[in-house]
């Protein structure tokens, strides 16, 4: 969640003073380093569910993401992204 607020934030700060309508896309990247006790809790008890370790502890890496949209006016553009 915080890494679609930062994206939404700095598209804000790009396209604000864009005049230029159409397509656009973003390709992001980065390494990851968190905690993910919570998850990786869950994860172990749903791998005790089903009797086998179908889930990986989730520990950190590197983050990929792409995002596209389409700036429809200078005041209003919408966009996915997936990460």
């Amino acid at each position: 969640m915080r890494t679609f607020a930062i994206a939404a934030l700095l598209l804000f700060l790009i396209a604000s003073p864009c005049k230029a309508l159409g397509p656009w896309i973003i390709v992001e990247g980065g390494c990851s380093t968190y905690s993910m006790s919570d998850m990786n809790d869950y994860f172990q008890y749903l791998n005790e569910l089903a009797g086998q370790d179908f889930l990986d502890e989730v520990k950190g890496g590197p983050a990929f993401g792409v995002a596209f949209g389409y700036i429809f006016s200078p005041s209003f553009a919408c966009g996915l992204m997936y990460e």
